[in-house]
């Protein structure tokens, strides 16, 4: 399991098997505002400056040697003001969600870590992208775009080869869930707002999973057995669904 300080901006793996967490220390910066996995446990993350004007430095770093061989491969500093989520595909290309200058709106910029620099382009435009997911060759999105007098939400699936929307996932009742967090089962995306956790069912409806009272959830994930896993309230706790 790796979890993500925001408070201490650091990184964490935790091995259940012998209850101890390992610190994967990160160059010196002010903020790590995401991190993320490809298929073979390289890590990816992020890392805000600490000056004026602000700029990101993503790093990347091989599996099995986090604390000794983190490179820095590209810097993030025209396309906007933060950074909001990170996402990779099947062929190690790094998806960086970046808001506008108006914070309204955001761009996904696909950047390759095997170039020199990075080499990142605009792929895809959208509402805010607080909260990303990939499966397979898809991008799960979840938009919050403000459109003046209030927000209007939606959860979309955008394939990482041709880069359209193929399919939006969920119906007009997303509308009222303000995602800030998100994670698959399987196909299936969970979101949380901050009160509550709500899926996709069958329907393609968003409803409420039910989960006892926990807090404000930094975090989740599932494994592979189907165990929830919830950072809240300062711990990592894991509800068996059997």
């Amino acid at each position: 399991m790796y979890v993500l300080d925001a408070n201490k901006t650091r990184i964490k793996k935790f091995d259940p098997s012998i209850n101890m967490f390992r610190e994967i220390t990160p160059p010196g910066g002010f903020n790590i505002p995401d991190m993320t996995l490809d298929n073979n446990n390289n890590l990816y993350f992020a890392i805000q400056s600490s000056v004026t004007p602000t700029y990101y430095t993503l790093y990347h770093c091989i599996a099995g040697t986090y604390n000794t061989n983190s490179f820095r491969f590209v810097d993030v500093n025209s396309f906007g003001v933060n950074i909001i989520s990170l996402a990779v595909d099947n062929n190690q290309n790094l998806y960086a969600a970046v808001t506008d200058n108006f914070g309204d709106g955001s761009s996904l910029l696909r950047i390759r870590p095997q170039l020199p620099l990075g080499n990142d382009s605009i792929v895809f435009g959208s509402p805010l992208m607080y909260a990303t997911c990939p499966v397979s060759n898809d991008l799960y999105i979840y938009c919050n775009n403000w459109i003046g007098i209030g927000y209007t939400h939606s959860l979309l699936r955008l394939n990482m080869t041709t880069y359209a929307t193929d399919t939006i996932v969920t119906t007009i009742n997303s509308n009222g869930v303000n995602a800030n967090r998100m994670t698959m089962k399987g196909l299936v995306p969970y979101v949380y707002d901050g009160n509550n956790v709500f899926f996709v069912n069958s329907t393609g409806m968003l409803a409420v999973y039910a989960i006892p009272p926990q807090g404000f959830i930094g975090g989740m994930a599932f494994d592979q057995a189907g165990d929830f896993y919830l950072a809240v309230n300062n711990c990592i706790k894991k509800i068996s669904l059997e």
